[in-house]
Formats: structure tokens, sequence, C-alpha cells
């Protein structure tokens, strides 16, 4: 019990000092200010505006206010929170970014730990997450994508916690997350469905109860966004200010497109054909498909 109290420490610290350079080095790369595109420009003016009462909106060529339809609210909601404490809103973003980053680092070695209770696991996990470069550019940037991968990994946490315990109230606390980020970007619907499956496949054994929950985490979860959706249409005469379009997908893509679904079980260094990489990716996904249906009948 001792040595494992040690090890568990030791964990910590370690997981601890990799958040801290984790936070360093964003706010090195980030000394001469985050990097900003197209995007970051309606979030910055999306903050200004709500700062100065003008609700989540932008200016437009003359200047005239109008709301903002095409993004998600949150993370200018998230940047103005900081700016009303007289930080200029692009240092807020460079902090907010560098205190992101040393959270999410935090997550995923706690999240590894949790599992396995392992320190060698928790210590990888975070070290690679570190150290890889597209997630350090991530935050060193005036964009959504680092606060979505927060409220991500928070809200697959408290879905954790509620398997774990079985208890509702960290159901309706993965909701609750789960409305922010995908008010942060509208891809984070994805873990409204992933929560549904999650809770029908390991949640309690009485199905109605499994349902009874899958509708309280759907409905807490849906209904913010859908009024949210409202309001755009509104203010603004579309959802997402975006067209909605089916273009199926040529085999070629198919294949290549199952090709990389096979590079996160084999590695691309591994030299496979196309064909079998596509053909490996089908016996996967049906492996899972095949255990999810296994699991649901035992239940």
């Amino acid at each position: 019990m001792q040595l494992l109290n040690r090890s568990s420490s030791f964990t910590y610290v370690a997981i601890a000092l990799m958040a801290v350079t984790g936070a360093a080095l964003v706010l090195y790369l980030t000394r001469f200010g985050p990097g900003a595109g197209g995007d970051s420009t309606a979030y910055l003016m999306g903050a200004e505006n709500l700062l100065n009462g003008n609700g989540f909106s932008r200016y437009s060529g003359g200047y005239e206010i109008r709301p903002i339809t095409g993004f998600p609210p949150f993370y200018s909601v998230t940047l103005a929170m900081v700016g009303a404490l007289d930080v200029p809103l692009f240092q807020a973003s460079r902090w907010l970014n560098a205190l992101i980053f040393a959270a999410n680092i935090s997550l995923v070695g706690g999240m590894v730990f949790w599992l396995t209770r392992s320190f060698v696991a928790p210590v990888l996990a975070g070290l690679l997450f570190l150290a890889r470069t597209t997630q350090l550019e991530l935050h060193a940037w005036v964009m959504s994508e680092p606060l979505f991968v927060l409220l991500s990994l928070v809200a697959i946490c408290l879905l954790g916690l509620y398997f774990d315990r079985q208890r509702t109230r960290w159901l309706i606390a993965a909701a609750a997350v789960t409305v922010l980020a995908t008010l942060t970007r509208y891809v984070g619907a994805a873990l409204i469905g992933a929560g549904v499956i999650g809770i029908l496949a390991f949640g309690p054994l009485r199905l109605s109860r499994r349902i009874r929950e899958v509708a309280i985490f759907a409905g807490l979860s849906a209904i913010p966004v859908y009024m949210w959706l409202l309001r755009n249409r509104a203010v603004g005469g579309t959802l997402v200010n975006r067209e909605v379009n089916y273009h199926p997908m040529e085999p070629d893509l198919i294949r290549l497109f199952m090709a990389d679904i096979s590079s996160w079980f084999v590695p691309h260094a591994v030299p496979l054909p196309m064909m079998v990489r596509a053909a490996l990716a089908i016996i996967i996904a049906g492996g899972v498909l095949l255990g999810l249906m296994i699991t649901l009948g035992r239940t």
C-alpha cells in the first residue's frame, strides 16, 4: 500500500510538471502574440461585442453590427469573461490557451491513471499529448479547438463517473458540459450520440432505467443547442450559415478513407497495400459493432 501511494504521488507530480511545461511552451510560442486567422476574427469580434452589450455579433464591411450565426458562441463568451477583467482579448486568448493546454495534459494523464492505476502509462500519455506538435500549435492560435478538447475530455470523464457510480447527477453534469462543448464547436453534437450509445451499452442493468437516462442525457444536451439554432434562424435566417449537401464518395476515396481508419490500429509506417488496409478497417469496424451488439444483447 505504501508503495502504491508513492507511485501515485510520483504520477501526480509528473503530470503536474508536464502541465506546467505545456503552459510554459504555449506562453513562449505566443510571446509575440498568438496566431490568428479568419475564424479568429469572428471569435474576437464576438467577444468584443459581448463586452460592449451588442450580443454575439460581428462588424460588417460598413461597420454595421450583424449577428454571428456561422460560429457557436461559447469560445467568445469565455474570452469575454476573461476580457471583463480588463485583459486585452488577444492576451486573454494567449493566457487562456496556456491554462487550457495544462488542463488538457492533466486530464489525459489523469484519465489514463484512473483506468490503469499505473504510474507509467499516465506519464507516457501525458508526454505523448505534450510532445504532439499538432496539439502544441493548436493551443498557440486564437481558435476554439483547445477549449473544445478540454470540454470534450471533461464530458467523457463525467460520463465515466456516471458509468462507474450509476448516479444520475453525474449524467446531468456530463450533459451540461456536452452542451458547452457543442456550443464551442458544432461537431460536439457527436458527443451526444456517443453518450447515448454509451448509456445503452454500459448504463444501468435495467433497460427501463437506461431508456430513461438516455432521454435525460439527450434532452439536456440537445435542447439548449436546438434553442441556440432557433436563435440563429430568428436573427440571421439560417441555422449555422451553411448549406447541407450530400456528395457521395467515389470508390477510390472510400478505400482511402478506410485505409486511414486502419492507421488508428496499424501505423502508416507499416507497409501495407491500400486494399489490405481498407479490409482491415472493415474487419475492425465490424468487430466493434458486433461487440456492441453482443453487449446490448446480454444486458
